[in-house]
């Protein structure tokens, strides 16, 4: 019995036995991977091998994971120069363009300043300009321009021309301002006398002088940038005098002119849409020896219409009745007005507009236009109707060219022709001007430029243009030129130092004796050099070229001239 329990015993564990063995030797009937004693170090890094799965290693069983071998307090890798570059193209490689440089700096804070110098043939010449702050809402300003010039002819041909400006202006609240301006005037010059027998006396030159006073007070107010009202008002007297010993042309004529006009805006119901109400009425007397005492009337109200349309087109429209009177005539007339301004591109812009306006110059207006007319003339009022076009292109971020064309029909345009008067003994004569009237056209094409080469220290701009001034019944309209340029330069390289020229050049001009004035180029220039913040000197070259040239026929006017001086700042 117990040796048949013996044999039992064996006979299981020989059968356990043989299992363990067949799974040994059959592994690919195995459902568990073969595991290498050797890769099982939980004590040390290891990696697992499975060569029955296709599977990542288990990363949970490294104790220094991957994402933390690399330091995060590392110096950052800087890549050479010559590497970053190996695999640009060459055509990249271009010095890119700097930074744009701005220097900031805080302007002069000056009260004002008198720049005063004199020149060759005696002239001297003074600008001035002062600023006081009375209050926290209130100040006062002036300014004086005063130029003379000795004889620059064997004749009398001295002048002077003095003005001075002087302005109060409050703020009675945070949206009412007042302002009440003052201004005078005292100028003086001589006509041309042609000698037709010897040297021409001092005496012989007839002298006229021009002396003016006038005021005008300005109210505004403003609930926001457009809705609000302004109203100007303004009177001013004229005198001016034409005085000779051996001429009958002596005569005196006196003006008395004043102006009113008001305005009203605000939004409409639109965006970026103004309306706005305008009156005025401008309106004078004047008499002389000559021709006795007559008066003139300008009043006009109407309705002004402002939007910006989608894409940033300008539209604005104005409609106006007129009323214009004068010693010849009074009429009413419509004056509409509507122009457009339109973006076509970032750097491209078309401008246009068509009117019709009436108009009429004072008698001190004509008299600053042509310094040598008499003193006995007759006002008129002019209609304009015209059209003007006009394209800005901006090929550059500092540089702007523009071009258009423009056209006008002008009932009773004013001109004026050269009159010439003979002394008792026919040895001298003078030479004047008197005022006509007559229907016009012009045409007119222009191109220029305005081009800040560099910001703050060098810019040009100019305007050449070609124009036909006609009369409607034939002819040239005398005294106006064909071509024209004007053109101005100014290069400062350092905030101490400004050099200016400008350059003007006009045509030939016809006369109303079948004679041309010659064309001429006028190029000046002025120097000015800052010693300190208060003083500085400067230094002005007017006619460099020493043109022999005359504005209005019989008077040569002045050649080559320098002046010098210094400015003071206060």
């Amino acid at each position: 019995m117990r040796r048949f329990r013996f044999l039992f015993t064996c006979f299981v564990v020989l059968s356990a036995s043989h299992g363990v063995f067949a799974q040994t030797a059959n592994p690919d009937n195995s459902l568990l991977p073969e595991i290498n004693p050797q890769d099982i170090e939980i004590r040390s890094e290891f990696r697992a091998s499975f060569p029955g799965l296709r599977r990542q290693p288990i990363l949970g069983f490294n104790p220094k994971p991957r994402v933390y071998r690399i330091d995060p307090n590392r110096l950052p890798y800087l890549e050479p120069l010559d590497e970053a570059v190996a695999n640009i193209s060459v055509t990249q490689l271009d010095r890119p363009a700097p930074p744009e440089r701005t220097l900031l700096y805080a302007p002069d804070r000056t009260r004002g300043y008198i720049q005063a110098g004199l020149g060759s043939f005696i002239a001297p010449t003074v600008d001035a300009y002062a600023f006081h702050q009375l209050s926290n809402s209130s100040s006062v300003a002036g300014a004086v321009d005063y130029r003379s010039s000795g004889d620059h002819l064997d004749q009398n041909s001295s002048f002077r021309t003095f003005t001075a400006n002087g302005q109060w202006q409050t703020a009675l609240s945070s949206k009412e301002r007042l302002s009440v301006a003052a201004t005078a005037t005292s100028d003086f010059n001589y006509l041309g006398v042609q000698s037709q027998g010897g040297a021409v006396s001092a005496i012989d030159a007839p002298r006229k002088e021009y002396n003016g006073f006038g005021v005008m007070g300005s109210y505004s107010s403003f609930k926001n940038a457009v809705e609000g009202i302004q109203v100007h008002a303004g009177a001013n007297v004229w005198l001016s005098s034409l005085d000779t010993d051996i001429f009958p042309t002596q005569g005196e004529t006196n003006e008395a002119v004043f102006s009113f006009n008001a305005s009203k805006k605000w939004a409409g119901n639109q965006v970026q849409e103004v309306i706005e109400t305008l009156g005025a009425v401008r309106g004078g007397s004047y008499d002389s020896n000559v021709l006795g005492s007559n008066t003139w009337l300008d009043a006009r109200g109407g309705l002004r219409y402002q939007r910006i349309l989608e894409g940033g087109t300008r539209v604005e429209g104005t409609g106006e009745v007129a009323f214009m009177s004068d010693p010849n005539s009074s009429r009413v007339y419509l004056a509409p007005k509507v122009s457009i301004t339109h973006q076509l591109k970032d750097r491209l812009q078309l401008s246009g507009s068509v009117y019709g306006s009436p108009s009429i110059q004072s008698v001190q207006d004509h008299h600053l236009i042509n310094r040598f007319l008499t003193t006995g003339i007759q006002l008129q009022h002019q209609y304009e109707l015209g059209a003007h076009a006009m394209l800005s292109v901006k090929p550059a971020k500092r540089m702007e060219l523009f071009g258009g064309v423009q056209y006008q029909f002008i009932r009773d345009y004013a001109f004026y022709n050269a009159t010439f008067q003979s002394s008792a003994g026919g040895l001298t004569s003078s030479t004047s001007f008197t005022l006509n009237f007559a229907d016009a056209t012009v045409f007119e094409v222009f191109t220029g430029t305005v081009y800040h080469v560099v910001p703050n220290q060098l810019s040009i701009d100019g305007k050449l243009y070609a124009r036909s001034p006609r009369f409607s019944a034939g002819g040239a309209i005398p005294f106006e030129e064909e071509f024209g340029l004007e053109a101005t330069a100014r290069y400062s390289p350092k905030r101490s130092f400004t050099l200016t020229s400008w350059v003007e050049y006009l045509g030939q001009r016809p006369t109303n004796r079948n004679t041309n004035l010659d064309a001429f180029l006028l190029v000046n220039a002025e120097a000015e050099y800052k010693i300190n913040n208060r003083i500085g000197v400067f230094a002005k070259v007017l006619n460099i070229l020493g043109q022999e040239y005359q504005v209005w026929q019989g008077f040569e006017e002045r050649p080559f001239q320098l002046f010098g001086g210094l400015t003071l700042k206060f």
